[in-house]
């Protein structure tokens, strides 16, 4: 199978063979089992992840609560556990929906056919099942690890061991779900500079499909800048100023992360807009060298009739020129990478504000 270009479809990773069920062919990671069956819950899903929140935040508490702690306090260095494990779960959730219309509002640029189209959007919404229990395996050992060799940094010390046993699957979910956002949005990132690789032509004049999955990159960046900022009030917390150089330092290299999520992406679609402005550019250029030679022949001659025309031929290559001069060539809509900046930038703005109430207070 190829595009109407005459580039295969091959290029984008997928087969052209037809699927009837991509999921069950390929298999469903413990993570899109978990979205489906979210998914089948009545009522929008985001009431779901809002009333999953508090069971979450129990789960956190009971193992201090069961160890002698007051019952109802939770320290907040221990509250951000839960939005990290449904907040986690929500924006996977939530950034599946979006590269599906992301896919669909791009799909014209394609010219593929529905099967292909339903490889990619599997693709895009679905995580392997073995990396997915590799990452949960991973989380595992992990949290494992970190109760055998650091118990104090883990908060553990005083927790019964029916706290622990508690509290174990639940920072084993909790990290493997974060540890899932991740793999699966730079999957995703990944895909869709293949996608946009794979359109035959650039069309400047019908910005809407090429702006299709910026909204995909800059929800993936604000959904991790989201989960960036309990941390950042949690720095506050920091008991040396060593703790508060390397939270800060992997604070920003999260945030960094999530800037370059949104962009780098899109550069590839950047160059190829690019490339076609200058193109246009170019064409126009040469029309208009041609006519004001023309029009200069027509003045000399005399053949005030014939410039005339000339002229306001010239007046619309003009305007043609200025419009192709505005033409933006970044995949994106007016106030997208402003909305990014600033939800990156805000765990940041928390941390130094509250710094500030710590001193003054």
């Amino acid at each position: 199978m190829s595009t109407q270009s005459g580039q295969p479809i091959a290029a984008l990773g997928v087969s052209a063979a037809p699927v009837v069920d991509p999921g069950r062919a390929r298999g469903r990671s413990w993570v899109n089992v978990l979205i489906d069956r979210v998914d089948r819950l009545p009522g929008p899903t985001w009431l779901a992840y809002l009333f999953g929140l508090p069971p979450a935040l129990l789960l956190v508490g009971l193992p201090f609560w069961i160890s002698g702690q007051p019952v109802g306090v939770l320290p907040f260095e221990q509250a951000v556990w839960a939005f990290a494990l449904v907040g986690s779960a929500a924006i996977i959730h939530y950034l599946s929906g979006v590269a599906r219309d992301a896919l669909a509002d791009f799909a014209p640029m394609l010219s593929a056919d529905a099967a292909t189209l339903a490889r990619l959007g599997h693709e895009l919404t679905s995580i392997p099942a073995r990396p997915a229990l590799a990452l949960l395996a991973f989380s595992a050992f992990r949290t494992t690890s970190a109760y055998a060799f650091q118990p104090e940094s883990e908060g553990l010390v005083g927790v019964s061991l029916l706290g622990m046993a508690i509290r174990w699957p639940f920072e084993t979910l909790m990290f493997g779900l974060v540890l899932a956002l991740l793999f699966q949005t730079a999957r995703q990132l990944r895909l869709v500079s293949r996608i946009h690789a794979s359109a035959p032509r650039v069309n400047l004049f019908r910005p809407g499909p090429l702006y299709a999955f910026s909204r995909l990159t800059s929800r993936a960046a604000m959904g991790i800048a989201i989960l960036v900022v309990p941390f950042g009030v949690n720095l506050t917390q920091a008991g040396s100023a060593l703790d508060v150089i390397m939270t800060t330092s992997a604070m920003s290299m999260i945030l960094v992360v999530a800037v370059l999520s949104f962009i780098w992406p899109l550069v590839g679609m950047h160059r190829r807009m690019d490339a076609e402005k200058h193109r246009l550019q170019a064409e126009t250029g040469r029309r208009l060298e041609a006519l004001i030679g023309e029009l200069h022949a027509s003045i000399d001659n005399g053949d005030l009739a014939r410039a005339d025309g000339q002229n306001k031929t010239l007046a619309s290559l003009i305007a043609e020129r200025d419009l192709l001069a505005r033409f933006s060539t970044w995949p994106w809509q007016a106030g997208t990478a402003g909305a990014v900046m600033s939800a990156v930038l805000l765990p940041i703005a928390l941390w130094v504000v509250t710094r500030l109430i710590e001193r003054v207070l």
